[in-house]
Parts: C-alpha cells; structure tokens; sequence
C-alpha cells in the first residue's frame, strides 16, 4: 500500500512541475498577444518598436534589447530604441553597412541570427556601435562558456526579403 503513496506524490510534483511550466507559456504567449493587439491600433513606429522590445525583455528575459534599423540614404544602421540601457546612447549609434567587424552588421549582412559570447563587455551600448575587438569574443549559441561576462545576440529584421532592421539583445 505504501508503493501507491509514493506514485501519488511523484505524480502530483509532476503535475505541479507541469502546471508551472504552461503558466510560464501562458505569460509568453500573453505578451505576444498584447504586442498584436496593440499593434492593431493607430501607433507611431516609435510605441510599435517599445511594445516589441518590452516583449522580448520580458517574455524572453534579456536584460537589455535594443534595434537599430537601416537608414539607406546614409548606408548605415541608425539606433532607433532601447530597454535597459541609456537610450540617448542607442539613438547616437550611426554604424556603416560595410563594417563586417560590428556584430549588428554581421546579422545584417548574414540575414540570420548571430549569437557572441563576450569576455571582456557585459552591455549593448558597449557593443553595438563598434567593431568586435579581436580575441575579446568568440561565435557560440547556446553552449555555457564559464568565462564569458555576456550572451549577446543580433537578430534581423526582414521584410519583404529585405532586411530594415536589426534587434540586439544580452543577458549578463
């Protein structure tokens, strides 16, 4: 009789794990949610980018995102927002299309996703204005790296096949 117990508790801890992890869903889901409705109504561009960076870093649970989107006329990404950092530094960042070395770019130019470990920066506004210095980063997603000081991805923007912009996110 005491074998059955023991198969109780393990399936309610089971259950209880389970209900824990679709709440967590649930407030993912209901952050992307809110982004669509919101974006439904009459916006500016600027609130239709704050709502999409809140829900990255809240639903994913970055410290600090930020986009910057292309400026064709000046062949450059131009910082446009960001959340956890200094904004006024976001809106200063003017960096060329050509500069392979900027991981913004990077993302850009590769239209994918680029994910860095960093061993030397920790945030965003210390890193997507400039060139990565060499040896101070190295490409890896998803793997721990015991001395990395931050993950950092660029992520592009792509519509209609081309991309208008780029979003930048780190955990430290």
């Amino acid at each position: 009789m005491p074998d059955s117990y023991d198969d109780s508790d393990e399936s309610v801890e089971q259950l209880r794990q389970k209900i824990t992890e679709l709440d967590a869903r649930v407030d993912q889901l209901s952050i992307l949610h809110q982004i669509g409705n919101s974006m439904q109504r009459d916006i500016t561009r600027q609130e239709a980018l704050g709502f999409i960076l809140r829900g990255v870093l809240e639903g994913i649970g970055f410290s600090q995102v930020a986009v910057a989107l292309v400026d064709r006329e000046e062949g450059a990404l131009r910082g446009e927002l960001g959340l956890g950092l200094d904004n006024a530094v976001v809106r200063a960042v003017r960096v060329p299309l050509t500069d392979e070395r900027n991981l913004l770019v990077m993302a850009a130019t590769r239209k994918s996703p680029v994910g860095i470990v960093h061993f030397a920066r920790t945030g965003l506004d210390e890193l997507i204005g400039a060139p990565l210095e060499d040896g101070s980063w190295r490409e890896s997603v998803g793997s721990e790296v015991p001395e990395a000081r931050a993950a950092i991805v660029a992520v592009p923007l792509i519509a209609r096949e081309e991309v208008v912009g780029v979003v930048g996110v780190v955990r430290t």
